[in-house]
């Protein structure tokens, strides 16, 4: 389904990159003749300084056909429509003849078609980005402020950048913030996003979108919801563990600490259920690691083994006492057993 353009998407266009051959022509004669504006002229005064000729539109045909006629009679591909603004007579003409009729250079002419189609090949690059949604992907460079006036109204509007204009992005962002090729990381990693990953993405204020970028960059470790059970999230976290996003170093040292935290106070819930004998053991048998595991099984009553399942084994002393004190096992003492 193609996207209709808004009005102002349509002016944007139509004011930066849809010049007509009349523009582009009178752009290439003053270049050539060295020909100075003060920005006041109106069309008829730059017309005036410029040339008797107008160059009024180009007529390209497909490849390999030649439908147009030149006044000389060759068949053309490329039909140069030219009027004597004085005269006030248009003649349909062939890049040779258009010398001969106006002493302008065949290569001037050449320039102003190459021009033409360098443009139309832009828009058609645009639509087919704003189609291909695009534009997700390159709201970013929003953030920053070296970015040139009109790309930033091109991105603010809606209109998603050409790989031509995006190298030239790169390269003043580059230049300013002395790091060779890393916006194109930057724009590599973005490039893999899901919609959804890039809406959410775009959302975010720059600083909480920055370090995000720089964890994609660097294959920050994605964590699931599993791992974090227990562990207080923020809206933004538990969002990225939701779209499969890594989180930032602020946040894992977050984490780290929430789940240190949620660990202790385990321990502390699990320690008050066991009866002195069981307690001893626990604080002078047990290591750190060993009692946060084992405490959430005592809350939850888990990997309790009966002493009946063992008897006649040959057990480790320290899991010996443990079974016989009814203080559950680790995962590992639960396979050491084979039970």
């Amino acid at each position: 389904m193609q996207i209709e353009l808004s009005s102002k998407q349509k002016k944007f266009i139509d004011k930066y990159m849809k010049k007509s051959a009349k523009d582009i022509w009178e752009e290439k004669l003053i270049n050539l003749k060295g020909i100075v504006l003060n920005g006041e002229e109106d069309n008829q005064q730059i017309e005036d300084k410029i040339n008797e000729w107008i160059l009024v539109d180009i007529k390209v045909a497909e490849e390999n056909t030649k439908p147009y006629k030149c006044v000389c009679g060759r068949s053309l591909r490329y039909q140069y429509v030219i009027k004597h603004r004085i005269l006030d007579i248009t003649y349909n003409l062939g890049c040779e003849c258009v010398k001969k009729y106006t002493g302008i250079n065949s290569k001037l002419v050449n320039r102003v078609l190459l021009k033409k189609q360098e443009l139309n090949s832009m828009v058609d690059e645009i639509i087919r980005k704003l189609n291909e949604s695009e534009i997700d992907r390159q709201l970013y460079l929003l953030d920053y402020d070296e970015i040139p006036n009109i790309i930033r109204q091109q991105l603010l509007i809606g209109l998603p950048l050409t790989d031509k204009q995006l190298e030239k992005v790169f390269k003043v962002i580059g230049k300013v913030n002395d790091k060779k090729n890393y916006n194109k990381k930057v724009h590599n990693v973005i490039q893999k996003l899901t919609k959804e990953q890039l809406e959410f993405l775009n959302k975010l204020d720059y600083e909480d979108k920055q370090p995000l970028i720089i964890s994609l960059m660097d294959g920050k470790k994605i964590y699931s919801m599993d791992e974090l059970k227990g562990v207080e999230l923020s809206d933004i976290a538990l969002r990225k563990v939701e779209l499969n996003l890594p989180f930032t170093d602020k946040e894992v040292r977050d984490i780290k600490k929430g789940k240190k935290t949620e660990d202790i106070k385990y321990i502390e819930i699990a320690s008050k259920k066991l009866n002195k004998s069981q307690y001893e053991f626990w604080c002078s048998r047990m290591s750190l690691n060993q009692r946060k595991e084992i405490a959430k099984y005592i809350i939850e009553g888990k990997n309790i083994c009966d002493n009946r399942l063992v008897r006649g084994k040959s057990l480790d002393k320290n899991i010996k006492k443990q079974i016989q004190l009814g203080i559950p096992l680790t995962e590992k003492q639960m396979k050491s057993l084979d039970i």
